[in-house]
């Protein structure tokens, strides 16, 4: 994951509600658990 897509998941976070905003950490605590996942599980 390249630092601008980081920055661009941070931004999105802070934009949206926190519906998306906690399933999108639920998402990325699953990744981060499971480092063979590939980074576009997280778009699902």
């Amino acid at each position: 994951m390249k630092p601008d897509d980081f920055l661009i998941i941070i931004s999105l976070l802070r934009d949206s509600s926190s519906i998306i905003r906690q399933r999108t950490y639920r998402k990325l605590a699953e990744h981060l658990r499971d480092p063979t996942c590939p980074i576009e599980l997280l778009a699902l």
